[in-house]
């Protein structure tokens, strides 16, 4: 912008993009501004593992992080069997599809790569499963992929919606099957990602979603977790993964 011109009236122009500054350089001349896009949303989480009786370590693996253009990635893995092995598993699996993620690479592809990189070395690696919720934060629009994985569950209020799981792990083959969701998530919805030990309670568990009046996302995960342990049999044990994500408006959108 030169001197003189009517910076309030560029700043009124740029709000309606929904941009915020985050830089500026004064000359002489001119004035220098740096803008980007702000998100309208975010996303809180909170994620708990249990392992499988009589192990040390959970065989499952989790990340969150935020990717390129504006989109919040919520991953979670679960390797094949329990223990340390299966930790290194589901470790090696996330850490692939994470670096591609952030790299850029849209999730389909992201995860036919993974698949096809532990196909490769699948005998130091071994199988596990892909369970990615992939949320734009521009706009709440929400793909939720999976290779193997359990269902996921969306809480709005006092309504359940299940978004069923399936496909194979990846690493069993090059012709790896992604089971797709698409959603448009609203404000302060509850996303609730879960590893398949839990299985054996999940009527329990959506019973103990319904009756929670506490909205609290780690005192949520925490009841899931006592409520799984508590009603799944040892002959039935497994590790058990519940992440628990909030998602909230920032601000209305400006238009």
């Amino acid at each position: 912008v030169k001197r003189g011109e009517n910076y309030e009236a560029m700043q009124n122009d740029i709000s309606n993009y929904n941009f915020i500054e985050t830089s500026s350089l004064k000359t002489s001349e001119t004035y220098t501004y740096k803008y980007e896009q702000n998100d309208l949303f975010k996303v809180e989480c909170y994620a708990l593992f249990k392992a499988k009786r009589d192990e040390n370590i959970c065989g499952d693996n989790v990340c969150a992080f935020k990717a390129t253009e504006s989109y919040y990635c919520i991953s979670l893995a679960d390797g094949m069997g329990s223990g340390k092995d299966a930790y290194n598993k589901s470790k090696d699996t996330i850490s692939i599809l994470k670096k591609l993620l952030t790299a850029g690479v849209f999730p389909e592809e992201a995860i036919k790569t993974t698949n096809s990189t532990i196909e490769l070395i699948k005998d130091e690696i071994g199988f596990s499963t892909i369970d990615l919720c992939y949320i734009s934060l521009k706009n709440g629009t929400t793909e939720i992929y999976k290779c193997g994985a359990y269902q996921t569950i969306v809480l709005r209020e006092n309504t359940i919606i299940k978004l069923n799981g399936g496909g194979l792990p990846v690493g069993l083959n090059d012709r790896i099957h992604i089971q797709k969701h698409t959603i448009q998530l609203c404000d302060n919805d509850i996303i609730i990602m879960m590893s398949d030990g839990v299985s054996n309670a999940v009527d329990k568990i959506e019973a103990e979603i319904l009756l929670k009046s506490d909205k609290d996302i780690e005192n949520f995960a925490k009841g899931i977790i006592e409520c799984a342990y508590e009603n799944t049999q040892s002959d039935y044990d497994d590790d058990m993964t519940v992440i628990v994500a909030k998602f909230s408006a920032k601000r209305k959108y400006i238009r």
